[in-house]
């Protein structure tokens, strides 16, 4: 075999594992997608007989990370931040399809209870209501079961309410149904427990738990929602209460949108907020959105009232 021919098959072979990696490399590509937004906010706020305060903030930059492994199988990473707080994990987990109806989920993956959306994207405006009750990250695995008229999900937790919680010993577990049966409209029941303690020196354990039920109806533009929440042993034995919200948001054209909502929660000698929001919002470009709110909150408990106003960027990408 001569050098020129020795040279032309190792040529030939470079080329081949090239392409090959190039290849390989777009076939990655493909099942690999990234994802995220930034959330800046003014706010200012006003308490009454109190002092008044005025911050600008980098609420969120959110990366997210998508994989599909083919096969039913995908994963999803979300690391989150702002300027109040470090960027940490804030999911990590995978689902399987095992057929058209039935999937498993494990890791560290938001709750399925509550009409408010966790992320500011999701969300008709700047704040969250009263009642905002319902757990956000777990740590757990879920199964769900869902065809055309409804779903049924179910989850073993390590904890509920904090997304840190990855001790087994005090486990919890959330469960949901959902329905939509018209157009438009769905209706959303769910429940969350987790044991905390037992009996010691005295001091009774307790099972803090939540009873969520949401219904939304959305026809030409405009989307409404009723919200009721019942809690029991929250944070404490014996202490019990209940929240609502209701809202309506108009999309009074492609860009211009806007939300009213009235929010409370009662929770026996702790708190009893009720919140009155007003938030338009504007779409400058498919990817970024202005919202502007105001919102007052009182609180007959400790006899406070706070007034707030704010401004919000947030740009998708």
């Amino acid at each position: 075999m001569t050098n020129r021919m020795k040279t032309g098959i190792a040529a030939l072979a470079i080329t081949v594992g090239v392409l090959t990696g190039v290849q390989a490399q777009d076939e990655v590509l493909e099942k690999l997608t990234f994802s995220g937004y930034l959330d800046v906010s003014a706010v200012f706020e006003d308490t009454k007989g109190g002092d008044s305060t005025e911050t600008f903030t980098v609420d969120t930059l959110e990366l997210r990370v998508n994989y599909d492994f083919m096969d039913g199988l995908k994963g999803e990473a979300h690391v989150s931040g702002g300027s109040d707080e470090d960027f940490d994990l804030e999911q990590a987990h995978f689902v399987y399809s095992l057929s058209d109806e039935v999937s498993v989920i494990g890791g560290k993956y938001l709750s399925a209870l509550g009409w408010e959306a966790f992320h500011a994207p999701d969300l008709y405006q700047f704040s969250t209501s009263a009642t905002l009750v319902y757990p956000g990250m777990m740590n757990g695995v879920g199964a769900t079961y869902k065809n055309d008229s409804f779903s049924l999900y179910g989850a073993a937790l390590a904890g509920v309410w904090n997304s840190t919680d990855t001790d087994l010993e005090e486990r919890g577990f959330e469960a949901q149904f959902k329905t939509s049966p018209i157009e438009g409209l769905t209706i959303q029941l769910g429940y969350a427990q987790e044991g905390y303690g037992s009996t010691t020196n005295g001091v009774a354990g307790y099972d803090q738990a939540l009873v969520n039920l949401w219904a939304s109806y959305s026809v030409n533009g405009l989307t409404l929602a009723a919200e009721w929440n019942e809690v029991s042993d929250w944070k404490a034995n014996g202490t019990d209460g209940d929240g609502y919200l209701l809202m309506a948001n108009y999309k009074i054209t492609e860009k211009l949108g806007i939300t009213v909502r009235r929010s409370a929660l009662d929770v026996d000698g702790v708190t009893d907020l009720t919140k009155h929001t007003i938030a338009p919002s504007y779409a400058v470009t498919d990817n970024w959105t202005l919202i502007a709110e105001l919102n007052t909150v009182e609180d007959d408990v400790v006899d406070s009232e706070v007034d707030t106003f704010a401004l919000e960027s947030i740009i998708v990408f």
